[in-house]
């Protein structure tokens, strides 16, 4: 396959534009760069390593569909209309593990200074939590974010209560403190990058 930089920035721009509708709130310019990016600095790779057309797209879409996840899992730290799911959790424990807290996305309309502190203290919740963790669990998580251990059938059983775990402490947690601080005057309206519905993106 000839590999065209020129029309697959085009195609990156039509996955950008329906996975933004998708997850509504996240920009489709702000996808399109993370597609833009990854594409031109893999230019020469994908030349010489002549991928299928099949193998890019699918590729994108990854792309696309993980940018948006990250996205999508730090907004739910900041509202309590939404609970943690699995996949949120999923990525917030891969870029803690992964030590890469400062990639977390904070709501754009953030002051710079908020937005240090706000990426400080999801971090520190994420990283309290797996440290409740039990250490089989904690091993396991570790084996697969840090190590990139294919995971045996049993393990990924094991895997799979680890993330269930830690849902279900920090949702637990969450409500917790939110209900603590919540009092007459207390709630603040959510700016629209923080009101994400929750779906899942369909395949440009």
């Amino acid at each position: 396959m000839d590999f065209e930089l020129d029309e697959w920035l085009e195609y990156a721009e039509r996955v950008a534009g329906a996975f933004a509708k998708s997850f509504y709130g996240i920009d489709k310019d702000d996808i399109y760069q993370e597609l833009a990016v990854g594409l031109i600095t893999k230019e020469e790779v994908l030349r010489k390593n002549a991928r299928t057309p099949a193998y890019v797209k699918r590729a994108l879409q990854n792309v696309a569909h993980n940018y948006c996840m990250g996205e999508r899992a730090t907004h739910y730290f900041y509202s309590d209309q939404y609970d943690y799911t699995p996949d949120t959790v999923k990525v917030l424990v891969e870029k803690v593990l992964c030590g890469e807290p400062g990639k977390m996305s904070i709501p754009s309309d953030a002051s710079p200074e908020s937005q240090v502190e706000e990426g400080m203290i999801l971090n520190a919740e994420i990283s309290r939590a797996l440290d409740e963790l039990p250490e089989s669990y904690r091993a396991i998580l570790e084996a697969k974010y840090v190590i990139g251990e294919d995971l045996s059938t049993n393990e990924r059983k094991t895997f799979s209560r680890a993330i269930n775990r830690l849902v279900s402490n920090l949702n637990t947690r969450k409500k917790a403190e939110t209900k603590e601080h919540e009092g007459p005057g207390s709630r603040k309206a959510l700016t629209n990058a923080a009101a994400l519905y929750n779906t899942k993106a369909v395949a440009a």
